[in-house]
C-alpha cells in the first residue's frame, strides 16, 4: 500500500520504492508525467525478464547528435512508436532489447533505437561498466535509466553526479 515492494533476484533482496521512483522522474523530468506508466511498465518489464537496456529521454532532442554517433541513429519506421498505444508493446519491447539506447523523446514516442554513445566525451569516475558509462554520458542531457540484465535498475540524471538506485 505504501508503494514498496521487497524482491529476491540473483540470490539477493532487493528493496524498491515506487513512489520514491515516480517523485524522482516527474521532479526531473516533467514532461513524462503524459507517458509514465507506459515508461515504468517497460522498465519492469525489463527488469523482470532479464533484459538489459538503456533508455534515454534526452531534453533536448536536437542536441542528441552531440553525444551519439549518427550512423546509430536507427529508426523503426517513419514515424516515431507511442509507447501509450498497446497495439505497440511487442515493438516496443523488441526495440527495448537492442544493444545501444532507446531514444524517447517528451511526448513519449521512440524515435531512435540502438544507439551507441561516444565514450571518447564521457568523465571516467571510478570503476563502472560500458552501460554504466554511457548512461551518465547520455544523462548529460535529460535522463537515462539503465536496466541490466540481472535486474538492478540505475537513473543517471542531467547534473546529479552518479546515479539514483531503484
Amino acid at each position: 500500500a505504501e508503494g514498496y515492494e521487497f524482491l529476491h533476484q540473483e540470490n539477493k533482496w532487493k528493496f524498491r520504492d515506487y513512489n520514491g521512483l515516480k517523485a524522482c522522474i516527474l521532479g526531473t523530468m516533467p514532461n513524462v508525467k503524459n507517458f509514465y506508466d507506459e515508461l515504468i511498465k517497460c522498465v519492469l518489464y525489463c527488469s523482470k525478464n532479464d533484459t538489459s537496456s538503456i533508455i534515454w529521454i534526452p531534453k533536448d532532442i536536437n542536441m542528441i547528435k552531440d553525444i551519439v554517433s549518427e550512423r546509430t541513429l536507427n529508426e523503426f519506421s517513419v514515424k516515431p512508436i507511442a509507447l501509450k498505444e498497446t497495439a505497440n508493446l511487442p515493438i516496443v519491447k523488441r526495440l527495448l532489447s537492442s544493444d545501444g539506447a532507446t531514444v524517447i523523446d517528451e511526448e513519449g514516442r521512440i524515435c531512435y533505437f540502438g544507439c551507441i554513445a561516444d565514450l571518447s566525451k564521457a568523465t571516467i569516475g571510478g570503476i563502472r561498466g560500458t552501460g554504466e558509462t554511457a548512461a551518465s554520458l547520455l544523462a548529460q542531457n535529460g535522463m537515462a535509466i539503465k536496466i541490466s540484465q540481472d535486474g538492478p535498475i540505475k537513473i543517471f540524471i542531467e547534473g546529479i553526479e552518479g546515479h539514483i538506485p531503484f
